[in-house]
């Protein structure tokens, strides 16, 4: 690195510049350089060369020496004859000692070789530099091995909160990838949060979190810091977990215990007759003691058969309007073309055959107390316009007169099936559903709440047994039976079966004394499907009796079949309309 003089020939002065130039360029690369003249001498060599074999700088001391005679050990003196090479192993040099990586190649004129040139890498350096590679890739490889398979969100940061990896659950959550700065203010808040504790054993934090879709989730953030080998943290591997679900869970396990303690504080409100024992069923009365309290509109919803007219009652007689009338209305059985009249009333003279006095509607009679609106879902789309209305100003107009009236009546009802598909379905109006499911309770179907069969069956035993003047009880074998069953008609059926058994027997019930169909499926003799009346089988005595069973048993099918909906059972059956109210009656069909 011979010193240049100056000149005052400004062309060779332009081209000292240049040669400067070309030096400050060479000495910044971090691989060394040694050039060597025609005659094998060192004509030239960068700092990085200088560097790797412990050569001071500014120190020139090699220029102009044999190159032979302090680097034996090279082969750049074979490049002297044309030859391009990098020898396969390091090469260890005695001057100085150090281990290197060379490459040569001759420098010539296109004609002549004018002296050879290498590029030296020290190879510690460069085994290092393979080393690290191979470690990154190797951590790489185990962050996608362990981390790419967990659905909890997963990331690594580094100090200047650059994203070096993202595992699919973070990118689908948060929508970043590896390759870009943290752009969530929330989550660059925890990380810095988690690089100022420095917390060896890991940060930990419960908060909440925006999504990419924009949901609000609630997550536990756990940060392990990544450390050098001066105990420097470089990064952080940062695991969300949703626990979204878990605090659901825990608010619904909060509500049930404590539905649950407030079923124990009213338990003296419960009727005799409402036997509460399964923990899903408890909720419901609890719920409806709750709902009791205020005014509230209240959806009821389940099977057919499960009570859904008792709950409506027990939460009119736990209410303040207890001392007020309770009405129960069918909306399936009232025809579409009388339905305003009778919820509504009339005018004297409205229409042709109405009362001469006129008459009040359901809403009016039942002013300051319930009007229970069971099957709600069989309302017309006509009749349910009306219905809103009425929700909506508590006003009622009777048939054939101006003025309104209002009146202050609280409105439950209740369905078999699922209203929200009936919606789907464009059978019932959206904007009605949200006035009446203001508050909404489920009754749980009989075989959901399994621990009630028995104390429901010996309630009904002891219920028929003062109608009917008798002291029966069930035999265990009956009991057995019950429990087997699956109960489509749920408490109602329950009911019926009992009844039947207390007539049929003198003292003890025997499954001899249940309906026939019942005797068949413990025997394993039906070969129909569960809850569907099996084929009747007529004794030769006492015909009337077995027809009126009959009878009865196919008014009950139609009517299951029909969802409950009386005017389907009717064409089913193919009787009057007339004739098959007073056939309810007279069966207690509710």
């Amino acid at each position: 690195m011979s010193n240049i003089k100056k000149t005052a020939d400004p062309s060779i002065e332009k081209l000292q510049e240049d040669v400067i130039h070309l030096k400050r360029i060479l000495n910044s690369l971090d691989i060394g350089i040694v050039a060597l003249d025609a005659e094998k001498k060192i004509s030239f060599f960068n700092t990085a060369w200088g560097n790797i074999h412990g050569i001071k700088e500014n120190d020139e001391s090699l220029i102009g020496t044999d190159f032979r005679e302090g680097f034996p050990e090279s082969p750049m003196a074979t490049a002297m004859y044309g030859k391009t090479g990098s020898p396969s192993e390091p090469l260890h040099m005695s001057y100085s000692g150090a281990v290197v990586l060379t490459y040569y190649r001759p420098i010539t004129d296109g004609k002549n070789i004018l002296g050879t040139v290498s590029i030296v890498r020290d190879y510690n350096k460069v085994r290092n530099l393979s080393i690290d590679i191979r470690e990154e890739q190797s951590v790489e490889s185990l962050f996608e091995n362990i981390f790419n398979r967990l659905k909890e969100s997963v990331f690594y940061v580094d100090n200047r909160l650059f994203i070096e990896y993202v595992n699919p659950a973070f990118r689908e959550a948060f929508g970043m990838h590896s390759g870009e700065v943290l752009r969530s203010q929330q989550i660059r808040q925890l990380v810095q949060q988690a690089f100022r504790e420095e917390n060896l054993e890991g940060f930990e934090k419960k908060t909440i979190l925006k999504t990419n879709s924009g949901r609000d989730v609630n997550v536990h953030v756990f940060s392990l810091p990544v450390v050098n080998v001066h105990h420097e943290t470089e990064g952080m591997i940062m695991i969300i977990s949703d626990i979204t679900d878990i605090r659901s869970l825990q608010a619904e396990m909060l509500l049930k215990n404590s539905l649950l303690e407030y079923y124990e504080k009213h338990l003296r409100k419960i009727p005799r007759e409402m036997i509460c024992v399964a923990p899903n069923f408890k909720e419901a009365i609890s719920l409806a003691l709750k709902v009791a309290e205020t005014s509230v509109p209240v959806y009821i919803e389940g099977e057919n058969g499960v009570g859904k007219e008792l709950i409506a009652q027990l939460i009119h007689n736990n209410s303040d309007r207890a001392g007020k009338p309770f009405i129960a209305v069918n909306c399936g059985a009232i025809p579409e073309s009388l339905w305003e009249s009778e919820m509504f009333g009339y005018e004297a003279g409205a229409f042709t055959g109405a009362n001469k006095g006129g008459k009040a509607g359901i809403f009016e009679l039942a002013d300051g107390g319930t009007v229970f609106l069971d099957e709600v879902g069989e309302l017309s789309l006509n009749a349910q316009v009306k219905m809103l209305r009425f929700l909506q100003n508590m006003e009622i107009q009777k048939v054939g007169r101006k003025a309104v009236k209002k009146v202050n009546v609280r409105v439950i009802s209740a369905m078999n099936r699922s209203l929200e598909e009936m919606i789907e379905k464009g059978e019932f109006r959206v904007d009605l559903y949200y006035r009446l499911n203001v508050m909404s309770i489920h009754v749980p179907p009989l075989r959901e709440r399994s621990t009630e069969i028995i104390p429901l069956a010996e309630h009904f035993v002891e219920l028929f047994n003062q109608n009917y003047g008798k002291s029966t009880v069930l035999s265990d074998e009956v009991k057995e039976l019950l429990q087997m069953q699956k109960w489509p008609g749920n408490v109602r059926q329950l009911r019926n079966v009992i009844e039947h058994g207390v007539v049929m027997c003198e003292d003890v019930i025997l499954p001899l004394h249940l309906p026939h169909h019942m005797i068949q499926e413990k025997d394993g003799q039906a070969d129909h499907a569960p809850g569907k009346t099996a084929e009747f089988h007529f004794a030769a005595e006492n015909l009337p009796e077995k027809v009126r069973e009959l009878e009865e048993r196919m008014i009950r099918m139609a009517l299951e079949d029909c969802g409950g909906n009386k005017s389907r059972a009717i064409e089913l059956l193919r009787i009057s309309r007339k004739k098959f109210y007073a056939k309810l009656k007279e069966y207690g069909i509710e």
